[in-house]
């Protein structure tokens, strides 16, 4: 019976101990396989660090060509086209194009107020609604107490107005009537801050230039097709480019207007070949992409940068 007893005691010790063992064994497998998923995880994301530091010097690359003065929409070094999973694109436009806000505010100027409610009222603005935006607008650049008849020097948000000019177009979000405007998907694509003011023909598009006294958006939608070119696309290199001295004899003609209109309501309100520009340079490296968007004046050697983002 002892004899029994012992064997049987010796057998179960034997089996706690296998068990023991394969319990360990599982656990060591388990660590063993967190570590590698560890190790792989930390491999990959080293990995898109390094694809991601290409990527954003390609997108630097880009970007320091584009602001070279020489360059233009037909410089080829603008864009190498992906070379072993490794490229980058640079594309130039002219932010004179749009409608500067501040410029278009300043002084008060008749003509300079109506070119913006017109194009407000192609957008969809009822009079009553352009009378109160762009009298709020004006009341949100003028210091002091003075208030438009339509105005407010209140916000949205309940706050006084700065009595500045505007720092960004994100805070016409905060103007008394500009609801009508700013619910508009991508409302902010025709207006800047950065331009040097009049509006740039070689880069307005429709609505814009549509918004020009006694142009109207059919004559415009003519202009700008025609400018663009065969490919229908502003910033590339089939575009057609005007010299300095077609403002006195070919814009009126392509703009449908008689040379006193032009004179008198148009010429002080356009320019060609405004020096403010906006850069958008995308540089990828395989599966990551990274940009780099910048406004500058090309203007001399050196380039003055107004503004840059990353992303």
């Amino acid at each position: 019976m002892d004899r029994h007893f012992n064997r049987g005691g010796a057998g179960s010790v034997r089996g706690v101990a296998l068990v023991m063992v394969l319990c360990a064994l599982f656990l060591l497998s388990l660590v063993i396989f967190g570590l590698a998923q560890r190790v792989r995880d930390e491999t990959f994301v080293s990995g898109r660090d390094d694809r991601s530091l290409d990527a954003r010097a390609l997108a630097y690359t880009g970007t320091e060509i584009a602001l070279h003065p020489l360059s233009t929409v037909k410089t080829a070094a603008l864009r190498r086209p992906l070379d072993k999973g490794h490229g980058y694109e640079a594309r130039l436009t002219g932010e004179g194009g749009k409608l500067n806000l501040n410029w278009l505010l300043a002084g008060n100027v008749e003509n300079k107020l109506t070119l913006l409610k017109t194009y407000l009222e192609n957008k969809g603005l009822s009079y009553q609604e352009r009378e109160i935006f762009v009298d709020s607008l004006l009341d949100w650049i003028t210091p002091g107490g003075v208030q438009h008849i339509n105005g407010s020097k209140i916000a949205l948000d309940g706050q006084p107005v700065p009595g500045r000019p505007f720092q960004d177009l994100a805070e016409v979000t905060r103007v008394v009537g500009s609801r009508p405007l700013t619910h508009l998907a991508g409302w902010d694509r025709d207006f800047t801050l950065f331009s040097q003011g009049p509006i740039d023909l070689q880069w307005a598009g429709e609505d814009v230039v549509g918004a020009l006294p006694g142009v109207g958006l059919s004559r415009a939608r003519q202009f700008v097709k025609q400018r663009r070119g065969p490919d229908g696309r502003d910033g590339t290199p089939d575009d057609v480019q005007f010299s300095q001295g077609d403002p006195n004899i070919l814009i009126p003609q392509l703009l449908g207007l008689s040379p006193a209109v032009y004179t008198n309501m148009v010429s002080n309100l356009i320019i060609l070949n405004d020096p403010t520009v906006r850069i958008v340079s995308v540089g990828q490296a395989f599966d990551v992409t990274r940009t780099i968007e910048v406004v500058a004046r090309k203007q001399g050697v050196q380039p003055q940068i107004l503004s840059w983002k990353e992303y």
